[in-house]
């Protein structure tokens, strides 16, 4: 294997409560599983080390550049379980000089000791999941905080010296008006956060909202008003400073996330926990979801099993792995370079000419030199274009 390995992520599955919108693997009420589980990721963390190691990959030069501490909520355990497997990653893998380490965050869900530890272990950049500044809102949601609760959240972080800051907020809620959601950028904006995330309210199966369908499809925006909503934040959150760098993110220069980049950009990875991905060579793979499977089969693994939790597999052929490259490529604003693509598949970007000149000629894609980037039309319509590559 001579890939470069750069990330590495970490779920954390304990939540206070379920948002009605979430389909993630996330649970409540198994609070009493945090122990055993936080030994079974460290053991697959060690793991990974191994598999690293036997590998080649450290003998190739590959260094983590980023770790990601997913959920769930992972700010509503103690942080001695996060510190304890932050500081394993840091100890067992070899890391960049100044990796980018992420920790998720619900508002409400920290106090000063809690963010101290963060801090102690590495972790120099916050996710905090705001939604909306609408306590209504907020509340027909089922979030378990107030718009107060994250402003306390978000200066208990910069207080305690945390500048790379993510803020998630989501348009087209039930019962949001564009007005709901041009406050929610507003009141983000005046934090002066380095870094938005603009998502689009996604109805999945599994999740409250999904159960509700019937009677929660008559109160979403409609398609118009969540374009407005969509052009709204690309306006304001860009004449405050931010560079619109993805679909959803905006960043101030600088403060760009390297761990979703790298995913975007088709680097490989390793996940740990119940129901995290790993992404090596062409093969990936998913954990099983129960946590309370995830611990037994990690405790019941053999000693040369790399990948102890692995429930599925999934061989790439290439042309799966160039369908992706589009994919995750065109989410990025600056688009596709011919040159890349001919440096990663040893071929021109010819193969897919019929697919590439049907998306400019609708408006969806311009030709820029060596590049292939999205439109204001794409950006709008961007499911148009993944469909040609799925």
């Amino acid at each position: 294997m001579t890939e470069k390995v750069p990330s590495v992520y970490l779920h954390i599955p304990f939540c206070a409560s379920k948002c009605y919108y979430c389909d993630f693997n996330s649970y409540v009420n198994k609070e009493h599983l945090i122990e055993e589980y936080f030994n079974a990721l460290k053991s697959e963390i060690n793991k990974g080390a191994e598999f690293l190691a036997e590998y080649g990959s450290h003998d190739t030069g590959t260094e983590l550049e980023t770790i990601y501490v997913g959920g769930g909520t992972p700010t509503s355990v103690p942080p001695r379980f996060i510190s304890s497997v932050v500081s394993l990653v840091t100890d067992r893998y070899k890391m960049t000089s100044d990796p980018e380490i992420t920790i998720e965050c619900n508002p409400g869900t920290v106090n000063d000791n809690k963010i101290k530890e963060y801090k102690s272990c590495g972790i120099n950049r916050i996710s905090i999941g705001l939604q909306s500044s609408s306590d209504r809102i907020l509340k027909s949601i089922g979030r378990n905080h107030t718009y107060e609760d994250f402003l306390r959240t978000f200066d208990l972080f910069t207080k305690n010296g945390f500048e790379n800051i993510n803020v998630d907020i989501i348009e087209g809620l039930p019962g949001q008006s564009l007005k709901d959601f041009s406050d929610t950028v507003n009141a983000v904006i005046n934090t002066g956060a380095k870094h938005v995330s603009v998502y689009s309210l996604s109805i999945s199966e599994g999740s409250k909202f999904y159960r509700d369908s019937d009677s929660i499809m008559k109160s979403l925006p409609d398609d118009e008003d969540e374009r407005m909503m969509y052009h709204y934040a690309r306006k304001a959150l860009i004449s405050s400073g931010l560079h619109h760098y993805e679909i959803s993110n905006f960043a101030i220069p600088g403060f760009e996330s390297m761990h979703n980049l790298f995913c975007w950009k088709g680097e490989r990875y390793l996940g740990f926990g119940a129901g995290a991905h790993s992404f090596i060579g062409n093969r990936r793979s998913a954990n099983m979801s129960e946590p309370e499977e995830y611990i037994r089969r990690v405790e019941n693994s053999e000693s040369t099993d790399y990948f102890p939790a692995s429930e599925t597999l999934e061989l790439l052929s290439d042309s799966d792995l160039e369908n992706e490259f589009f994919l995750l490529r065109f989410r990025l604003i600056d688009g596709i370079s011919k040159t890349d693509f001919r440096n990663k598949f040893g071929k021109s970007l010819d193969t897919y000419i019929e697919k590439l000149d049907k998306l400019i000629s609708e408006g969806y894609l311009v030709e820029n030199d060596d590049r292939l980037i999205m439109t204001l039309r794409g950006l709008d319509y961007a499911n148009n274009i993944f469909a040609e590559f799925v």
